[in-house]
């Protein structure tokens, strides 16, 4: 090569050190615009699948925090496709500067894309919002309905009248409306959820009536005041009035004690995942092992007084000629010193007011439970 030709050359690469080609003083910016470009396709893609596959995964895992969760999951979403949006953007406009060859149909494909994921999220963010509030609204209403419940078991209580089983049913019937509505406009575990315990109660509210009935026709009249009593079939009648009392109590306990699988059952009736029902069952054994054993415990005085009502009616009958009522002292008086009849009334009566005494306190336990 002459001399000429390699000073020609050197003057040459001289030049191009001084003043670049623009594709080389653009290189960073073309890179950028074609990383752009597939980010505007592959981060609503990513966006998508993430979307559906924590939703599932909340679905499936029956967590109580599914619907919030799945909040949050469409939110996240809703800004990566954004993000994307933007980069597709950022590429057509590099169009008329670097080509369409890369810049143009990817970004345009990844627009469309992140445009319809956008729609889609927004309804499901709005179908899952308007859950929500509906869920609330279930709550706050079971919530009155408990509390009003409680102030009543309360005021009972603190008059000495005791917790009546009728007086609660207005309020139960009120927390199983609020629970049927939730079953039916609710969503997910929520609606799930409150199927079972709507049935949980409607199967509970059949033995109070049941009890509430009984324990009215042990009351009105007194079953143990025997004014017009003069034979053997009118106490015959007034056993058989304690004997249902005590039948319907037992069937209260018996559902007490076996709540919990109760409770299993209607979740698993109700067609509940298995995540769903050990979530839920967790919950009610948390909230009611000291409520329930309360109240088994109010059912064992009740079982006593019952007792207690027909040993006195047995020693009546077996006694049947050496007693008489009177009706202004309103009580029994046997005649002579009573013997052994009236030391076993009385034992038995004493037995009887012992076990109202410890109901009361009992009551007033559940009572203060319940404002925790």
């Amino acid at each position: 090569m002459s001399n000429k030709a390699l000073e020609d050359l050197q003057a040459g690469r001289d030049r191009w050190a001084a003043s670049p080609p623009a594709a080389a003083q653009n290189v960073t910016a073309s890179d950028f615009c074609y990383t752009a470009a597939r980010l505007s396709i592959w981060l609503p893609i990513g966006a998508g699948i993430l979307c559906k596959s924590v939703d599932y995964s909340l679905t499936e895992s029956g967590a109580g925090a599914a619907l919030w969760g799945g909040l949050a999951v469409r939110g996240v979403a809703g800004l990566v496709i954004v993000v994307g949006l933007i980069f597709g953007f950022i590429a057509l406009s590099a169009v008329p500067k670097y080509g369409r060859q890369g810049l143009l149909w990817r970004p345009i494909r990844g627009i469309v894309l992140s445009a319809g994921l956008i729609a889609y999220l927004g309804a499901g963010f709005v179908g899952a919002w308007g859950d929500a509030i509906q869920n609330h609204k279930t709550a706050l209403a079971m919530h009155e309905a408990s509390k009003e419940m409680q102030a009543d078991m309360k005021k009972s209580v603190e008059e000495g009248q005791g917790i009546k089983m009728e007086d609660a049913q207005p309020k139960i019937e009120k927390m199983k409306t609020a629970l049927d509505e939730a079953s039916k406009t609710g969503s997910g575990e929520t609606a799930v959820t409150a199927r079972a315990m709507s049935s949980y109660l409607g199967k509970l509210q059949d033995l109070m009536k049941d009890y509430s009935t009984a324990a009215d026709a042990l009351r009105n009249p007194p079953v143990l005041e025997m004014d017009g009593v003069r034979g053997r079939e009118q106490l015959e009648a007034k056993k058989e009035i304690v004997q249902k009392f005590l039948a319907a109590n037992e069937k209260i306990t018996a559902f007490v004690m076996n709540g919990e699988k109760i409770f299993k059952a209607e979740l698993a009736k109700a067609q509940a995942p298995e995540q769903v029902i050990e979530s839920a069952v967790k919950g009610y054994h948390r909230t009611a092992a000291e409520r329930n054993d309360l109240l088994i415990r109010i059912r064992e005085t009740d079982q006593r007084i019952g007792n207690a009502m027909l040993g006195m009616l047995d020693v009546l009958e077996t006694n049947l000629s050496g007693w008489k009522f009177n009706p202004e002292k309103k009580k029994v008086i046997f005649a002579g010193n009573g013997g052994e009849a009236l030391e076993k009334y009385n034992r038995l009566f004493k037995d009887m007011q012992n076990a109202a005494a410890e109901q009361k306190q009992l009551q007033m336990q559940l009572v203060g439970l319940a404002a925790n």
